[in-house]
């Protein structure tokens, strides 16, 4: 496995946990597309959420270049929207975990980039699913524990960025 590979899982579980916060309560989602002038509603959050959770899991289980596009285009659509608000002038809530109504900070959006970047190169270099690691002996599953607490980590950054300050 590779850097590629870690930084891939870790924004996989982070859009499954992510995702799993929406379908449980999809407030913050729902405020954030409000704020927006966009469709909205329980059902609208929690189906974002459903996706969210779907294509995470597919990276994980099932790894390949389209579930790793379809990972791009989920983080690439954070990042449009992020901008599309910022440009527009809206102080738009993150909507991703929790209920802040504080936009998305810089963290926020640097996590967003590299997780499209690392879903793109991705796509060109296919990367397995996560039990891959196993594979490994005790480095790869050392390496597997690393990417749950780097996606603990992420996700509480974002929680905190959102609740901390906007760009």
């Amino acid at each position: 496995m590779s850097v590629l590979a870690f930084v891939v899982h870790v924004a996989a579980v982070v859009l499954a946990v992510t995702g799993t916060r929406k379908v449980v309560d999809p407030a913050g989602i729902v405020a954030a597309l409000d704020a927006a002038g966009l469709p909205s509603g329980e059902a609208i959050g929690r189906g974002l959420g459903l996706i969210e959770v779907g294509v995470g899991v597919w990276v994980l289980v099932g790894g390949g270049s389209v579930s790793a596009a379809a990972m791009a285009l989920l983080y690439g659509g954070f990042v449009a929207f992020i901008i599309a608000n910022r440009v527009r002038g809206l102080d738009v809530p993150c909507g991703c975990i929790g209920t802040s109504t504080a936009p998305p900070g810089r963290y926020h959006v640097t996590i967003d980039l590299v997780a499209v970047v690392a879903a793109s190169w991705a796509m060109a270099a296919p990367v397995g699913p996560a039990a891959d690691w196993a594979d490994h002996g005790a480095v790869g599953l050392l390496a597997l524990v690393g990417v749950v607490v780097s996606a603990a980590l992420v996700a509480v950054g974002l929680e905190a960025s959102a609740r901390s300050h906007g760009l």
